[in-house]
């Protein structure tokens, strides 16, 4: 990232969200993207939790898939022409993940109000409390690149932001590790554990609610939302601990909570 670049703030991570986003990290410009929903996709997620989708169960797209897809990333051949929107939003899953664009996707951050300011920048405000001091320091990233003038000495630069630290839990992890196959949740739980990560730090670095990944681990497949979403936070989930393979260890959780082994097998 340059720092002759202001910050920039997209709101929604819906197809526009997603594309506006990979334009910017190709661009090297630094950006945030605050999602009302705990999952991207926008319009394209049937009922969606935010509240703002208008899918139905039957939609498909009304024109070639060829005609959607990015030139650099290709629907999956087995798609049919006219998919189904599960097909469409399992499709902005795994774009998102293979630009690594879902960092900078702020989710459960519905935006309350966008003010324009004096010196052109934007202040927004969430109707998140606990992510507002993060709407702070993009304000003040763009109130240093607008009123910074040559002749002046450079502001200050900003403390930096404390690295959140492994704290230890009451919880002590078991004494052997479970098996990844048949008990994916408690694996799960056993390597956070032993790493000494709370479900609020990893929720901060993975953007996923803490009740989801309680969830998780609890394997409570009854609460979780569809596969599409369960697979992405599962993902992010096994990346931040640092599982071998997040992908293969993906695939483990999905079939356990499809209740057969084919996903696995694959």
């Amino acid at each position: 990232m340059t720092d002759q670049q202001p910050r920039v703030c997209i709101i929604g991570a819906g197809i526009s969200g997603i594309a506006s986003g990979k334009f910017l990290r190709e661009k090297q410009i630094a950006y945030d993207c605050f999602e009302a929903s705990p999952s991207l996709g926008g319009n394209w997620v049937f009922k969606n939790p935010n509240g703002m989708s208008s899918a139905y169960r039957s939609l498909h797209i009304d024109t070639s898939k060829k005609k959607l897809e990015f030139p650099d990333f290709p629907m999956p051949p087995e798609y049919p022409t006219f998919c189904h929107h599960s097909h469409i939003r399992q499709y902005f899953e795994d774009l998102t993940d293979h630009f690594d664009l879902r960092d900078a996707i702020h989710f459960g951050s519905p935006v309350r109000k966008a003010k324009r300011l004096e010196n052109g920048t934007w202040r927004i405000t969430l109707d998140d409390e606990e992510r507002e001091g993060m709407v702070v320091r993009i304000d003040e990233a763009y109130q240093r690149i607008m009123d910074s003038e040559p002749a002046a000495a450079p502001p200050a630069p900003p403390a930096p932001r404390p690295v959140a630290k492994p704290v230890e839990e009451t919880q002590a992890p078991p004494a052997n590790a479970p098996n990844p196959t048949t008990e994916p949740g408690a694996f799960l739980q056993y390597q956070r554990l032993t790493q000494g990560f709370t479900l609020h730090q990893i929720a901060a670095e993975t953007k996923i609610g803490v009740p989801i990944l309680e969830q998780i681990e609890k394997e409570d497949f009854e609460a979780l939302p569809a596969e599409a979403f369960v697979r992405g936070h599962v993902h992010q989930f096994a990346r931040e601990l640092r599982l071998p393979d997040s992908f293969e260890f993906t695939k483990l959780y999905v079939a356990k909570m499809r209740g057969d082994e084919s996903e696995a097998d694959e």
